[in-house]
């Protein structure tokens, strides 16, 4: 899983997911973990944006999800945003909003501490 490789190369990483298995599985394998849907701009306050270089957004199959997600994110100032979508195909101009069991995984992510830094 890219969070758990990114924990590994030096990264801290803070995951966030609307399932709460998902999040069980990988809160001891990076810095902080939050259950909270991504989607919604006011669950959005309680993660530390400010204190981030970058995130990822890594939602799946639904790209009106992704959307948002980002767009609430670049409201709130996030300066580098990566964010994927599984197939471009999936865009419903009709129903680009439409709500699933689909689970909201977004990672984000400090700046690796170079050595010099960390042995000061």
């Amino acid at each position: 899983m890219l969070a758990e490789e990114l924990s590994v190369l030096g990264h801290e990483v803070i995951g966030v997911d609307t399932n709460e298995h998902r999040v069980d599985v990988l809160k001891d394998k990076i810095a902080t973990s939050f259950i909270i849907d991504a989607t919604d701009e006011q669950s959005l306050s309680v993660l530390p944006l400010k204190d981030v270089d970058v995130v990822i957004v890594a939602i799946g199959e639904n790209f009106g999800a992704s959307v948002r997600v980002v767009a609430l994110l670049k409201k709130k100032g996030v300066k580098h945003i990566y964010a994927r979508a599984v197939d471009l195909s999936l865009i419903h101009i009709s129903e680009p909003t439409r709500q699933a069991e689909i689970s909201y995984a977004v990672f984000c992510l400090k700046k690796k501490k170079k050595k010099d830094e960390t042995d000061k």
